[in-house]
């Protein structure tokens, strides 16, 4: 043992002063082409609170220096043997705020052989435009019948920290499948992000719910609802959570590399009260499909997304498509307008998911590809920017890629947009985060910072449901598992439903009108 900690001692020494003793070589050719880093951090927008961007040089070359400049200092540094050059806590801070406002420019050098050869400097642009401390997010293993290793994390954009909110082993607490747990659909309310949910699957399953303090799982199926509630929405203000109640399926083609798909064979949108502990339907329509929703910053409209496609049988799931529309929400009484169609996909033979929209209520965002609503597998997804004075959209193309790009959130100043994207590797999906200025242009996205700049490359799992929030979760796991263990399950009552009387069958709450002069604009062809 003693020698083990002497060697963990001395490799961490030696790193130290090859990182302290690290020179700019005297002389050195350029070559004209950028080094290759992982991440990719060449030429990005940052903000002045991200954690330390470490990252690996794969470039050619027996040992590296990377010389740093910002504002009117200059720092240099030395990779290990692996080319991996790690910034401390205290020197990035420094260099971010020095160089607020402007740039990081970076200067790499390689030995090859006996000489050194020096690439094109790259940039990092540094913006005083602030990222939200945290982000929540599920880590999944591409498993599809009983949960491994599952669990909903918290991390921390300033530190790179992340820590668990709520996780479950197989076989952590009995080895019995039923009790296995899955867990998903995790938010917060934007004004007060104490306030924060997310549902348990399972035996003894329902919606773990924190409001003012308290925590309690509730059973959010009753009256004559078919199927429990699924994905959901904190109001802006109030204690409302929009839920739909979802018929959620998968299906394994054995004829193509997609793996699965997920598809809806029911949807309808119920508004969940959380002081009452009441659930009211909003939409019932036996004909049409609604699914991920979200609210408008000031919480006067409720958007979401919906199909008419029928799904008969699983081999049929490529052909549900959705369109995006949005109703106005009255408060007082619970009661919704007249719908309004935003995004009218199948016009174009595709399907539009899972809106966004801005702080600045100008700016919606959400995904398309061909077919579905999840589109975590499928290739064809991109993410797309929707101007709602306008009504113009318009492909995120410095986001989009050849693999699945979704699972997208804007940060709480509307200025970041944290996405996930399958483009490294086409199988699992990494955190991306990019730079939404104030003329609707998306810069070059980079990707979530961790100490060892290598943990996401290594790492066997999928992000999955990123979000944006401003608070930390103060409980931990075990909180959790006591009152799943221990607090019995608390039933939500049906609350009046709306008047169904007057309303169409397949359109819901009144009929869903296209907006004249709306601009459609085909998705990209993959």
């Amino acid at each position: 043992m003693r020698n083990l900690l002497y060697s963990i001692f001395a490799c961490t020494v030696a790193a130290l002063l090859s990182a302290c003793t690290a020179v700019v070589p005297k002389e050195s050719t350029s070559i004209d082409s950028l080094p290759q880093i992982y991440p990719d951090y060449t030429n990005v927008t940052i903000p002045v609170n991200i954690a330390p961007l470490n990252f690996k040089i794969e470039s050619n070359g027996d040992k590296f220096v990377v010389k740093a400049t910002y504002g009117d200092k200059e720092r240099v540094f030395g990779a290990d043997s692996e080319g991996i050059v790690k910034i401390s806590s205290k020197t990035w801070k420094e260099m971010t705020n020095l160089a607020n406002g402007e740039s990081i420019r970076y200067d790499i050098y390689a030995k090859q052989g006996e000489k050194w050869v020096k690439y094109n400097t790259f940039r990092q642009t540094v913006v005083s435009d602030s990222i939200d401390n945290f982000l929540t997010y599920r880590l999944i293993e591409p498993l599809y019948k009983n949960v491994g290793h599952m669990g909903i994390y918290q991390y921390n954009t300033e530190t790179s920290q992340e820590k668990a909110i709520f996780d479950y082993r197989k076989n952590q607490i009995s080895r019995d499948y039923d009790h296995t747990y899955c867990m998903n659909c995790h938010t917060s309310q934007r004004s007060n992000p104490a306030n924060r949910m997310f549902y348990v699957r399972g035996k003894k399953g329902g919606m773990m719910l924190t409001y003012n303090g308290e925590t309690k799982l509730v059973n959010t199926k009753c009256g004559d609802m078919k199927y429990s509630t699924a994905y959901a929405s904190w109001h802006p203000t109030l204690p409302l959570i929009a839920c739909t109640s979802e018929n959620v399926r998968q299906s394994f083609p054995s004829n193509d590399n997609k793996k699965i798909y997920q598809f809806d064979r029911y949807g309808d949108i119920m508004l969940y009260d959380v002081e009452k502990n009441e659930v009211t339907a909003l939409y019932k329509t036996p004909n049409r499909t609604e699914g991920l929703l979200t609210w408008s910053p000031d919480g006067e409209y409720l958007y979401y997304c919906y199909t008419d496609s029928a799904i008969t049988e699983p081999s049929t799931a490529t052909k549900q498509r959705y369109n995006i529309a949005r109703v106005k929400f009255n408060a007082k009484d619970k009661s919704i307008g007249e719908s309004e169609l935003l995004v009218n996909a199948t016009s174009v033979d595709s399907s539009a998911a899972s809106p966004k929209v801005n702080i600045d209520g100008k700016h919606m965002m959400f995904r398309m590809g061909k077919y579905g609503m999840y589109m975590q597998t499928n290739k064809t997804a991109d993410i797309y920017m929707m101007n709602l004075d306008t009504r113009k959209y318009y492909a995120l193309d410095s986001l989009n890629s050849t693999q699945a790009d979704h699972f997208h959130d804007f940060s709480s100043t509307g200025r970041w947009i944290v996405f996930e994207s399958k483009k490294e590797d086409g199988n699992y999906a990494k955190v991306y985060f990019s730079y939404f200025d104030k003329d609707g242009v998306a810069h070059k996205p980079f990707a979530i910072p961790h100490e060892n700049p290598l943990w996401d490359k290594e790492l066997m799992k999928s992000y999955n449901c990123t979000e944006f929030c401003t608070a930390a979760n103060d409980k931990a796991p075990k909180d959790y598992h006591k009152i799943i263990e221990d607090e019995p399950l608390k039933q939500a009552s049906y609350g009046s439903p709306i008047d169904t009387s007057s309303i169409n069958g397949t359109s819901g709450a009144s009929q869903v009108n296209g907006v004249a002069g709306a601009s459609v604009v085909s998705p990209k062809k993959k």
